[in-house]
């Protein structure tokens, strides 16, 4: 490989890498400058917490389906930069360091692959989530006719570090009842 194919290789990476890095840090930067204009705390919608999850899945997501594309195509970057005429490498050595640099890449993809469908399979869990609590909050609707007023997605830190949230609670003339959702997926093919 010559000493131009082998800048051009590193100047692609290191301009992914400034791209990657730049989105990153644009995002911390808006977040750290500015926040919303209202001071009290605002009523949660049903599966809020679910909803966060889920575009924060979503980037990651997306983060790792490029770098996985980019390890597999970097191996026919690498011969599309390697010059093709006979005298100047030996056949052997362009073969050889296509194929080290192939499995490399493709090593690098797959484990990529494998976090991938991770996040993936937490995304299709957090969407069942976020629609089983949305179906309850409408079933509790009809609750507030009768007096109750009705929360969702309430915030709840009990010694510091250990947060979780209940999904929703009820409350009335006959008590607090506090109401956790869970959802189960149906087989296809199942009756309703």
């Amino acid at each position: 490989m010559n000493p131009f194919s082998i800048a051009a290789l590193v100047a692609s990476g290191i301009g992914l890498w400034l791209v990657h890095r730049g989105i990153e840090g644009m995002f911390r930067d808006e977040k750290a400058r500015s926040r919303s204009p209202f001071g009290e705390k605002l009523l949660r919608p049903p599966g809020e917490s679910l909803r966060l999850r889920i575009d924060d899945l979503k980037m990651h997501i997306l983060e790792k389906g490029m770098i996985i594309a980019l390890f597999i195509f970097l191996p026919v970057i690498l011969f599309l930069l390697i010059p093709q005429r006979s005298g100047l490498h030996p056949v052997s050595l362009t073969v050889s360091l296509l194929c080290s640099t192939s499995g490399v890449c493709y090593t690098a993809a797959y484990f990529h692959w494998r976090k991938f469908k991770v996040l993936r399979r937490e995304l299709r869990n957090c969407w069942l989530g976020f629609d089983g609590e949305r179906y309850m909050a409408e079933k509790l609707t009809p609750l507030v006719g009768k007096g109750y007023r009705v929360f969702h997605d309430l915030q709840v830190e009990w010694l510091p570090g250990m947060k979780f949230n209940i999904d929703h609670i009820a409350v009335g003339s006959n008590g607090v009842f506090v109401i956790e959702t869970k959802t189960r997926r149906k087989r296809n093919g199942a009756l309703p």
